[in-house]
């Protein structure tokens, strides 16, 4: 009787480290659900954005920094916000699903980098400028400025996303992979270096220079009349608008 009651105790003790054990792992995360709540988090000196997390992000230009987060109360608790080398990251700490109410305003004195990772969309609703732009989405999510001003603008896609820019610079870099899009017919440039590898469309408008490159099925279209470098392998194309 008291080695079974051993082998009972011994049983139950495995069982409840098994279920804590489980539950530390958070195999299923957490899902979003209560009333939306909004909480200031305190970060300054940025100049850029890392959306990490499936979110509506409102860009704004002005004197202070503020980063405004509004979400459902059960999420809340998992957001976290972090400036390492001048970009503000915004993240969960744990895996949550169901996010469908998400949005984050932020705001800082000047903007040059955004990353979407995931399907999170990026708007800058003020004019931005500087020397070197830097926009990059990695999954289906999307960004968009509606105007831009800078010496050197460099956009990736890889995956299925967006980025729309209108706005001026004197050299553009465009990179696709996948089936993303690039639509920059409002953004005027004097050179683009256009790199489509996959299913992408890339929309530009240049005065001087284009270097254009496909492989896969991808379009390119131009608007201006540059000098055209084309490369296509594939059955893609590189046409006038």
């Amino acid at each position: 009787m008291k080695i079974s009651f051993l082998k009972k105790s011994t049983l139950l003790f495995s069982t409840l480290v098994l279920i804590l054990g489980l539950q530390a792992c958070d195999p299923f995360g957490v899902k979003s659900t209560g009333d939306l709540t909004t909480l200031n988090f305190d970060e300054t000196d940025f100049h850029g954005l890392d959306l990490c997390l499936s979110a509506n992000a409102e860009v704004r230009v002005g004197d202070e920094f503020k980063v405004e987060i509004t979400c459902e109360e059960s999420v809340m608790p998992y957001v976290e916000t972090e400036v390492e080398n001048g970009i503000l990251k915004v993240y969960f700490s744990r895996n949550v699903f169901d996010v469908d109410h998400m949005k984050i305003v932020v705001t800082a004195p000047s903007w040059d980098h955004f990353d979407v990772s995931g399907s999170g969309d990026v708007e800058v609703l003020d004019a931005i400028e500087g020397q070197s732009l830097h926009l990059d989405v990695s999954g289906s999510g999307s960004i968009s400025a509606i105007e831009a001003h800078f010496d050197v603008a460099e956009l990736e896609v890889s995956g299925s996303g967006d980025l729309k820019l209108a706005g001026s610079a004197d050299a553009l870099d465009c990179d696709i992979s996948g089936s993303g899009k690039i639509k920059c017919f409002d953004f005027l440039v004097n050179t683009a270096d256009v790199e489509v590898s996959g299913s992408g469309d890339v929309q530009v408008n240049v005065n001087d220079k284009l270097d254009a490159e496909i492989s896969g099925s991808g379009d390119i279209v131009y608007k201006g009349s540059p000098e055209v470098n084309a490369r296509v392998s594939g059955s893609g194309s590189i046409k006038k608008f």
